[in-house]
Order: structure tokens, then C-alpha cells, then sequence
């Protein structure tokens, strides 16, 4: 694709305002008042071909480099996991290859769309609109390209927000051992409870 020099900036539901356009270098994510600011790249998705009668479909590894948004210098790891996990699955490798404590709160952040688990909110949580069912939704269906990324915001007081880029989609991955493993990563994660980014490196 091209360069759109004048992307559109759209609200959604959760008040975060989301920007896409075409980029040729690597897609970036950065924080603005009052929110986040999509930079993602988007490319043509390649059209499906139907397989020989009996032939079925290898499942896709996907290669994902998560990455703590502000850490400096930056905390990241590289995972290879199924495309045919759920984000109800994604979210617990996220916690244990950061790691985190699983002791808070948890949103999937796509444009326009919020995946989580729907027990955690009630009807006084409006403000954050639709949150969809994240034990529902497959990786492969909602990451549909390599390139494209999103976003894992854990912990709504200290506020970690994590990009996850999808380095590759793989229909056969002879170095995936069937079950989820990360690769490669550096440096640690911040303690829980230590009231964000900001406050770690002032304190630690």
C-alpha cells in the first residue's frame, strides 16, 4: 500500500481515540492525551483458496512480540502461540511470560472493539460500551495479518499497557512445540502495585 497522509480519527466505544493508515516502516504505538493513538499498518489480506477434498488446514503459529509501552529501556518478550488460541488464553500467556500476578483487571484493545471477561463488568460500567466475550474471540480471526497490531491493557490503576505486534503468521512452524513458548525477551518487569511506569522509574 501507499502512504495516506491524512488518516482518519475515529472515538470508540471506550473514549479511545483510534487512527489507522498505511505505513511502509514498522507500525508504531503511541500515547496521546486523553487516550492511545493507533499507527497500523494495513495490507491487503490474501484471498482464501479451498483445499482438496480431504485435505484440512495446518493451524497457524503466530510469532507476537508484547512490549511495555513507555518502559525504558524497553521490556519486551517474543512468543509463539496458535492462532486458534483465544484471547481468554492470550491473557494468561501474557501474564506468565511478562510475568504479572493475574490480581487485576484486563482489557484486549483493538479499534472500535474491547475484548475481556464480561463477569468483570456491570450495567454501572457503561462507560466502557460493548466489552466483548474475550473466551469467544480467536486469535486468527481478530489478528488476521501479519503486521497488524493491538493492544493488552492489565492493571486499570497503574495502567500497564502493552503493544502486541504480530511479527509473522506461519501455516507450519517447525520450531513451534505445540503448545505456547517464548523465544526471546529483555529485561524485567516492573513489581505489581508499584503505581505505574512513571512511579516505577522514579522509585526504582
Amino acid at each position: 500500500g501507499g502512504e495516506l497522509n491524512a488518516p482518519k480519527e475515529r472515538t470508540s466505544a471506550s473514549g479511545l481515540r483510534t487512527q489507522a493508515c498505511y505505513r511502509r516502516r514498522e507500525p508504531k504505538f503511541v500515547g496521546v492525551s486523553g487516550g492511545l493513538r493507533w499507527i497500523v499498518r494495513l495490507r491487503s489480506l490474501p484471498t482464501k483458496r479451498s483445499l482438496p477434498h480431504g485435505v484440512t488446514r495446518m493451524q497457524p503459529v503466530y510469532t507476537l512480540t508484547i512490549s511495555l509501552i513507555d518502559s525504558r529501556p524497553q521490556i519486551w518478550r517474543r512468543v509463539l502461540v496458535s492462532g486458534n488460541v483465544r484471547l481468554k488464553k492470550l491473557h494468561q500467556i501474557i501474564q506468565a511470560v511478562m510475568p504479572w500476578t493475574e490480581s487485576h483487571l484486563h482489557q484486549f484493545i483493538f479499534p472500535d472493539t474491547l475484548y475481556s471477561d464480561p463477569a468483570f463488568y456491570t450495567d454501572e460500567d457503561c462507560d466502557w460500551g460493548d466489552i466483548r466475550d474475550e473466551s469467544k474471540a480467536l486469535l486468527r480471526k481478530v489478528a488476521v495479518h501479519d503486521g497488524c497490531v493491538f493492544a493488552y491493557r492489565y492493571d486499570f490503576g497503574d495502567d500497564w499497557r502493552h503493544l502486541i505486534h504480530v511479527d509473522l503468521i506461519a501455516e507450519n512452524d517447525s520450531s513451534y512445540p505445540g503448545h505456547p513458548v517464548c523465544i526471546e525477551g529483555q529485561n524485567a518487569c516492573p513489581p505489581e502495585d508499584c503505581g505505574g511506569i512513571e512511579m516505577y522509574y522514579l522509585d526504582f
